[in-house]
C-alpha cells in the first residue's frame, strides 16, 4: 500500500500538503556538495526538521560532504519519494533546496535537545555517533527551492512563497 496520498486531476492537494507529506515520509535526505577539488558529491543523511524549516544532519568528517559544510558553503538538499510509492518513475515527488549552512557546536544551547530529537527519531545509535569526535551537526536553512509533484506540477519556493512554474520558467535560478 503506498504511503503517499495519490494525486488525481480532480483531487490535487496544494503544494504545501505535498511538502508536508515528503517531510513526514522521508527519513533521509540527499546532500549535494562539492569536494575540495570541486567535484560533485551526493550522499544520503538521516535528518530531523524543525518548525523554522531547518534541516539538521549529523555527519562524519570521513564523509566527503562534511568538509564542504564545515566551510559553510551552500549545500543542496533533496527529499524524494520512494520509487515503490511513485505513480510514475519519471515523476517522483521531490523537493530540492539550496541551503545556507551553519554548524551546531556541542556547547550550543540547543545541541543536546537536537541530539535527543535525533535519538527519538533514529534510536540510541544517534547519540552514540554524536559522542564520536569526528561527527559534526549542521543546520541547513533553505534559501530557495523547487518542488516537483508530478507531470506539469512544479513549484518554485523562495522566502516561504510557493509559485507554480511551467516549461517556460525552467531557466537556471540565481
Amino acid at each position: 500500500m503506498p504511503r503517499f496520498p495519490r494525486n488525481r486531476m480532480e483531487n490535487m492537494p496544494d503544494p504545501a500538503t505535498d511538502i508536508a507529506s515528503l517531510l513526514e515520509h522521508c527519513r533521509t535526505l540527499i546532500l549535494a556538495t562539492l569536494d575540495v577539488n570541486g567535484n560533485p558529491q551526493a550522499s544520503p543523511a538521516p535528518f530531523i526538521h524543525d518548525r523554522d524549516n531547518r534541516f539538521y544532519v549529523l555527519v562524519s568528517t570521513m564523509a566527503p560532504h562534511t568538509a564542504h559544510m564545515i566551510a559553510l558553503k551552500p549545500t543542496g538538499v533533496m527529499l524524494i519519494e520512494d520509487e515503490n510509492d511513485a505513480l510514475h518513475i519519471f515523476a517522483r515527488r521531490q523537493m530540492n533546496y539550496v541551503c545556507n549552512v551553519s554548524e551546531v557546536f556541542r556547547d550550543q544551547y540547543n545541541y543536546d535537545e537536537l541530539i535527543e530529537k535525533l535519538k527519538n527519531q533514529f534510536g540510541s545509535f544517534a547519540s552514540a555517533l554524536a559522542n564520536l569526535p569526528d561527527f559534526h551537526m549542521f543546520s541547513l536553512y533553505p534559501a530557495s527551492g523547487r518542488l516537483v509533484v508530478g507531470f506539469g506540477r512544479a513549484y518554485r519556493i523562495k522566502d516561504d512563497i510557493i509559485t507554480s512554474i511551467g516549461p517556460e520558467d525552467v531557466a537556471p535560478e540565481n
